[in-house]
């Protein structure tokens, strides 16, 4: 990792964290469709204690009912660690979803292999994973951007309203 890359991944972070409330407020307004193709609302209650949280994460709708999420191993991706129940706002419309933490390195790496393939390069850009977005990256590219990171597989239960 180069300094300039820990900067870019700092300058990352601080974004998003401060620009949280804005994207929320984007999804749960009628301007929504600006944002909702990329970002879903997610809210789930954190296991040690007990509040509930609300925040934006990059989503992948996969047939079947699923939607993955790209998380780190903290945060809040802990919180599905064994399955958990969550509820995430679509597009516009509410869901109940049940969630598992993927955090097995080759499975994880599998399921971004997987989306690459079927969305392209640029697919996961953005996750800070430092994949190249001009070409499809390699097997051991992908296994490698796997590492330290988990996918969190949710399953959609019912639509809420």
């Amino acid at each position: 990792m180069t300094d300039e890359t820990d900067r870019r991944d700092r300058l990352r972070r601080r974004f998003w964290s401060s620009m949280n409330g804005v994207v929320g407020a984007v999804l749960r307004s009628r301007a929504h469709p600006a944002l909702s193709g990329v970002f879903m609302l997610l809210t789930y209650e954190g296991r040690s204690t007990g509040r509930s949280y609300t925040l934006p994460v990059a989503y992948y709708l996969r047939e079947g009912g699923e939607v993955w999420v790209l998380s780190g191993h903290g945060g809040w991706a802990r919180n599905m660690r064994g399955g958990h129940e969550a509820t995430a706002l679509i597009r516009g419309r509410e869901f109940r979803l049940s969630g598992t933490a993927v955090e097995d390195t080759k499975e994880v790496g599998d399921m971004m292999a997987e989306l690459l393939e079927e969305r392209g390069p640029r697919a996961l850009r953005g996750h800070g994973l430092r994949l190249p977005t001009d070409r499809q990256p390699t097997h051991d590219e992908v296994m490698h951007a796997a590492e330290g990171v988990c996918m969190v597989r949710f399953r959609v239960l019912h639509e809420t309203a």
